[in-house]
């Protein structure tokens, strides 16, 4: 059986390589290959001989940067913090709520994001989307609070 150190180091490289899927367009099938290797050895007790390549981190355009810069500013430590830990990532809040292409209401978003969400994961989102909206990233569209968008882009 493989140590509690190989595993673990198995599941980082593999956590670290598929974060690095959604980010690049294009993983070459070599380098999966590698990784799928790397944890069935771990995983059924023998040490992989060669510790994968991983693709180069993808460096984001400087818009996109920014626009985590804003998130992260807007929603401050705690609640990144308290949103992470339910699994509401910070690629899932730029991409989905603040790069929203057309309005939504939180009962889609938490869906989407949990499946059946139960009361806090809808708290949790309700928190976010409402520093979102004090940060001016997102627009109110009804006075109940139920449907909201990114404010209008001018170009």
């Amino acid at each position: 059986m493989a140590s509690e150190k190989d595993l673990r180091e198995a599941a980082q490289a593999a956590l670290r390589y598929l974060e690095r899927l959604d980010a690049a367009e294009a993983a070459t099938d070599d380098v999966r290959r590698q990784v799928i290797a790397r944890l069935r050895a771990a995983l059924e007790g023998s040490v992989a001989p060669q510790r994968p390549t991983l693709p180069e981190p993808v460096t984001l355009p400087e818009e996109e940067e920014e626009r985590y810069a804003i998130v992260r500013d807007a929603l401050g430590p705690e609640l990144l913090r308290l949103a992470e830990r339910s699994n509401l990532s910070e690629t899932f809040i730029v991409g989905r709520l603040v790069g929203a292409r057309a309005p939504f209401t939180l009962t889609e978003v938490a869906l989407e994001c949990f499946g059946m969400p139960n009361k806090h994961e809808r708290e949790r989102i309700q928190l976010v989307v409402e520093a979102l909206e004090r940060a001016g990233l997102l627009t109110r569209l009804d006075p109940a609070g139920t449907r909201w968008s990114p404010p209008a882009r001018t170009s």
